[in-house]
């Protein structure tokens, strides 16, 4: 029987109610440091048995050469155990630590939702209504390709995928007490329409789906993938056995284990037999090792189905006496105004050596320990940080370098949050516009943005490439949708020649008015953003646009004002990639017909506008000879002039009345 469930309910689920009571009191503190200490032997547990094992983060845009409407976001759940599982008080995010705000992705009503030994469930973004978007999914893929009692779950558009890449987290949070269930990280997308899942024989997340390894086609676009069927398990085994050695008295020690598998890897470290409560991930850091962390470390790994113990690694702390040694040196670091920077060091040295930071060659009070941290930087703070480190058999220094600089004058100059998408064939997406002011060109790489009126560093994509806006560029953030898609829709020839399109999946823009913020890399606080803009209601098929003059965001856009121009699809209006008072026509073309001895200029219009045609002989000259006026009835205008072949050569000029 088919089960289709909502969390539309974002903000009103249980978890909030235990929050005012106490999801961040001593208690649960407490509850951590248990659950913790139980996690070796909790590793059996049902949980363990689940895995994300698919993930469709930018579906196609075509069917067999046709423009479709691309499918919505989704994932897939699968039992490997033996047992069914309850699912109540499961949960999941795209991005970020678990939150206890966040709903329960499985409502209880009508019944507990569970599912079964071998079932792969499915969560869906939604698209409408649960009931829509249950029928679209199945239409998508085909109601004869899908398991005939598919369990689909809706969740709601401001949860989605990045197409640049993301991570997917499940946790069970009984009483708000979260125990991660499964966590994936998928890359970038290189081909839209391939869903991302496991590999056979790695159990790695992040392939993509083949139709040789058993996926499928959808019946309604050219996607590749399996909802709802799920490859076997992946056996259990370790490929990385931990390796000790010797560490000095003080410095930092890091044991590490590889282990392969599906239902993915869980981890407990054991120091002497003893299990360690905060190792519990592949990794074992000791930050700083002392005489009692001497001994024997193993590590055992479970996966709710299978468990392998690593062979015994023995750490040895050296204890003799020695002179200091930089181990790791300070980095370099460039922040802007306001903004912290921490410089570190890691020595081995015995006795404990002592620290001392200086600012261009100034001691820095109370600057003592083996770190530093900046905080409020001004300008001057740029400079060389070096520390002295001594102990009574010697001395050194490390230096490296910070750069304190101005904010980047980067505005968010135009959002167009409720396209017209005027015909079934369209789809047309949200997009904003991020424009340099600036005398210099910004790199955006690290950048963040969240468009949520609560804002989060981890609830919208981050820039991972090396993005650079040069000074005067826009460049155009759009939901989904592929650089290609987005010059069709406004037209080639109304667009700046190079315009950069980033197409991001995941944070919508809400057409009733929200807030969008953008951070640099650097950014460790939510009020230390590079700009930030609210909106009111949207208009359909319209943008806001910023006026740099007066700093002032949300005035609509108007077809010959501004640059505004009419798109060449959907007839929406806006000015993407464009900034400022420019004139239009934005771009003239010149045909010669030979049997006519004639020339047709062309260009860019507006419907109703009036456009002077000028030419000339010699550029070098400010006289223009005007060819008269055309008013333009549609969104080309075009003047027919002519020219004898061996006559001096003419250039011209179109300029909007």
């Amino acid at each position: 029987m088919k089960v289709v469930r909502s969390f539309a309910a974002v903000y009103r689920d249980r978890c909030r109610s235990r929050i005012a009571r106490s999801c961040l009191t001593s208690a649960r503190l407490a509850a951590f440091v248990a659950a913790a200490l139980v996690f070796w032997a909790g590793q059996g547990s049902l949980s363990a048995q689940l895995a994300i094992t698919e993930v469709m983060s930018s579906a196609a845009t075509t069917h067999q050469g046709v423009p479709v409407i691309s499918g919505p976001d989704f994932w897939e759940l699968t039992n490997f155990g033996s047992e069914t599982i309850d699912l109540t008080d499961y949960r999941f995010r795209d991005a970020g630590d678990f939150d206890c705000a966040l709903p329960a992705i499985f409502e209880r009503v009508p019944e507990a939702v569970r599912i079964a030994p071998g079932e792969s469930i499915v969560c869906v973004r939604s698209v409408g209504t649960n009931e829509e978007t249950e029928r679209l999914f199945r239409e998508w893929w085909g109601p004869d390709r899908l398991p005939p009692a598919l369990q689909i779950f809706v969740y709601p558009r401001p949860f989605g995928f990045a197409s640049e890449g993301e991570v997917v987290q499940l946790w069970k949070a009984p009483d708000c007490v979260p125990e991660e269930v499964d966590s994936v990280a998928f890359p970038a997308v290189d081909v839209n329409g391939i869903t991302f899942t496991f590999d056979s024989n790695s159990g790695t997340f992040g392939v993509p789906s083949s139709l040789e390894e058993g996926a499928m086609r959808a019946a309604k676009a050219d996607d590749i993938g399996s909802p709802g069927r799920s490859k076997p398990a992946v056996a259990l085994r370790i490929t990385e056995q931990p390796k000790g050695g010797s560490v000095c008295l003080g410095a930092r020690a890091t044991l590490s284990v590889q282990a392969l598998g599906l239902p993915r890897p869980r981890y407990q470290w054991l120091r002497e037999g003893i299990p360690i409560p905060s190792g519990t991930s592949s990794r074992l850091i000791i930050p700083s090792v002392q005489s009692e962390d001497a001994g024997v470390y193993e590590v055992v790994v479970r996966n709710g189905l299978q468990t392998q113990r690593s062979l015994p690694a023995r750490l040895q702390v050296m204890t003799d006496r020695r002179a200091p040694v930089i181990l790791t040196e300070p980095a370099d670091a460039t922040i802007t105004l306001g903004q912290s920077a921490t410089f570190s060091v890691e020595t081995c040295a015995l006795p404990q050596p002592t620290f001392q930071w200086s600012h261009n060659g100034e001691d820095i009070p109370h600057a003592t320990t083996a770190s530093f941290t900046l905080t409020g930087a001004t300008f001057a703070d740029s400079g060389d940080y070096s520390v002295h480190v001594r102990n009574e058999l010697g001395e050194l220094d490390a230096t490296a370098r910070l750069w304190v600089e101005r904010k980047p004058r980067l505005y968010i100059t135009e959002i167009m949050a409720a396209p017209s998408t005027n015909t079934p064939a369209l789809d047309h997406r949200d997009w904003w516009e991020l424009t340099n002011l600036d005398d210099h060109d910004v790199d955006l790489f690290g950048y963040r943005w969240d468009d949520t009126l609560i804002p989060s560093f981890t609830g919208g994509p981050t820039i991972t490439n090396h993005v650079i806006l040069h000074a005067g560029e826009s460049v155009i953030f759009v939901d989904n949708m592929t650089r290609e898609s987005f010059v069709r829709w406004w037209g080639a020839r109304n667009l700046p020649p190079q315009l950069q399109v980033i197409s991001y999946h995941g944070n919508g823009l809400d057409d009733m008015g929200e807030a969008i913020r953008v951070w640099n890399a650097t950014a460790t606080y939510l009020d230390d953003f590079i700009c930030s803009v609210s909106f009111a209601a949207a208009e359909i098929g319209v943008s806001y646009w910023f006026d740099a003059e007066v700093a002032f965001f949300g005035e609509l856009s108007i077809p010959g004002e501004r640059g505004a121009f009419v798109a060449a699809e959907g007839g929406d209006t806006g000015s993407p990639g464009w900034n400022g008072d420019h004139a239009v026509p934005l771009r003239l073309d010149v045909q010669w017909n030979p049997k006519t001895q004639a020339m047709t200029l062309s260009w860019p219009s507006v419907a109703g506008g009036v456009y002077q045609v000028l030419a000339t002989s010699d550029l070098s000259s400010p006289a223009w000879k005007s060819l008269g006026s055309v008013k333009a009835d549609g969104a080309e205008a075009s003047k027919v002039v002519s020219w004898v072949p061996g006559a001096s050569p003419r250039f011209f000029k179109v300029i909007g009345l």
